[in-house]
C-alpha cells in the first residue's frame, strides 16, 4: 500500500499526543502520502492500485514522492513563517529566523536515502529543502538543494537523535549565533552548490520560536510539544485552501505561544490514559478554549481571515469528529468551538491596529487551576 511505502521512505518522529487539534480518528480513504496525495484532497485510487510497490516503478514513483514531500514541507513552512513573524510581539520567546526550509539525509530511510540525496543534492548530511520567498534567505541568494556546511566557519554539528532533533538543532544553532549580535548583523554560511563550495551572508528576522513539520500518518491530527508543530499529512490533504490550513497552525502555533505543555506538565496533569477524566480533562480542555481565542489574534495579525477557521470546522466537523463524546471531553464541540471563534472575532474586526495584543495574554505566565 502506497501510505506503507511512504512510511519507509521517511523517518520523522511522531510528536506524543500532548493537546491536540481534534481526536485521533484513521482516514477511511487510502492516501498516496508523499506520491501527490501529500498535498492534494484525498485521490480516487483505482482497483488494485493499493497494492503497488515502488520497485514496480521505482524511478517515476521516488520522484514523484520526493517531490511531494518538498511541496508539503513548503507549504506548511510558509504558513508557519508568516504566522510567526506577523505574531512576534504577541511571543514572550522568539527566534532569528531565515527562511531556510532545510532538511536532513537521515530523514530519509536507508533503502532510499541514495535516491534522496541524488533528487535533493545533498553534499553534507543537511541540505536546503526550499526557501521562502522575500525571506532573508532569499534575499542573500540561497537555493534549494544548497547544502549546508560551515556555519559562522566551524562544521555543522550533526547530533545524535531523530532527524527532528538534527534539523532544530541547526537551526537553533544559527538563532543562537544570531541573538549574539546586532539586529543588522548576518551569519556567514558555507554550502556546497553543484559541487562548488561557497559562502553566503545569512540574514535573519525576529519571529516566534518554535518548528514546524509534516509527520507521515493516515491520521487525521495535528499536535505540538511545545516547541514543535507537527501537522498530519492527512490533515494537509483534508485541507487544500492554504487559510483552512493556517487555522490548524495557528491554533497549534497559540499552544506553544501561551506555555501550555509546560504548564499542563507543572500541573501534573496526565495526557495518556487518564486525560479524559476530572481534571486533567478540565485543565486540557482549558487550554484547547484558550488555544482556540487566541487563534484568531494569530491569524488576524498575519492577514488571514479568521471567520475561515468557523468555515472549515463546519465543513469538516464530520471527517474530524469535532461532535462526538469523545470530542467533548478535552475540547469544546464544533458548535461551541465555532461560537466561540466567531465571537473571538468580532471582537476584535473593529481594532485597526496590527498587532493586536489580547488583552489576557500575561495569563500564560500563571499555573493552570
Amino acid at each position: 500500500m502506497f501510505d506503507a511505502i511512504a512510511r519507509r521512505l521517511v523517518n520523522r518522529t511522531h510528536l506524543p499526543h500532548y493537546p491536540v487539534e481534534m481526536p485521533q480518528f484513521r482516514t477511511k480513504t487510502v492516501i498516496f502520502a508523499l506520491f501527490t496525495a501529500l498535498f492534494m484532497p484525498f485521490l480516487a485510487i483505482l482497483p488494485g492500485a493499493a497494492t503497488a510497490t515502488l520497485a514496480e516503478n521505482p524511478d517515476s514513483m521516488l520522484t514523484e514522492s520526493l517531490a511531494a514531500l518538498r511541496a508539503a514541507d513548503m507549504r506548511l513552512a510558509i504558513i508557519h513563517d508568516r504566522l510567526a513573524r506577523a505574531n512576534r510581539a504577541l511571543c514572550d520567546r522568539t527566534v532569528a529566523r531565515t527562511g531556510l526550509v532545510l532538511h536532513a539525509l537521515a530523514t530519509y530511510q536507508p533503502p532510499y536515502r541514495a535516491a534522496a540525496k541524488a533528487y535533493f543534492g545533498f553534499a553534507t548530511p543537511v541540505a536546503v529543502e526550499g526557501v521562502i520567498a522575500d525571506s532573508p534567505a532569499a534575499r542573500a541568494g540561497f537555493m534549494a538543494n544548497d547544502s549546508i556546511a560551515l556555519i559562522a566557519g566551524l562544521p555543522v554539528d550533526i547530533p545524535a537523535g531523530s532527524a527532528t532533533a538534527i534539523i532544530a538543532a541547526v537551526e537553533d544553532r544559527i538563532a543562537a549565533l544570531a541573538a549574539a549580535k546586532p539586529a543588522d548583523a548576518t551569519i556567514a554560511i558555507g554550502i556546497v552548490r553543484n559541487g562548488a563550495n561557497a559562502s553566503i551572508l545569512l540574514g535573519t528576522e525576529a519571529g516566534c520560536a518554535g518548528h514546524i513539520e509534516v509527520g507521515v500518518s493516515r491520521v487525521l491530527n495535528a499536535a505540538t510539544d511545545g516547541t514543535t508543530i507537527q501537522i498530519n499529512s492527512a490533515l494537509m490533504n483534508l485541507l487544500p485552501s492554504d487559510d483552512d490550513l493556517a487555522a490548524v497552525v495557528a491554533h497549534e502555533l497559540a499552544h506553544v505561544v501561551l506555555h501550555h505543555q509546560e504548564r499542563l506538565t507543572a500541573a501534573k496533569v496526565s495526557r495518556g490514559l487518564l486525560r479524559d477524566f476530572g481534571r486533567n480533562a478540565r485543565l486540557i480542555r482549558q487550554t484547547e478554549i484558550e488555544a482556540d481565542r487566541l487563534s484568531v489574534y494569530l491569524l488576524t495579525n498575519a492577514g488571514y481571515d479568521p471567520a475561515r477557521t468557523s468555515q472549515y470546522l463546519k465543513r469538516y466537523s464530520g471527517p474530524l469528529h469535532l461532535n462526538s463524546i469523545l470530542a467533548g471531553k478535552t475540547h469544546l464541540r464544533g458548535k461551541e468551538r465555532i461560537k466561540l471563534i466567531d465571537a473571538e472575532a468580532a471582537i476584535i474586526a473593529p481594532l485597526p491596529e496590527r498587532p493586536i495584543m489580547p488583552p489576557w495574554l500575561n495569563t500564560r505566565a500563571m499555573p493552570l487551576q
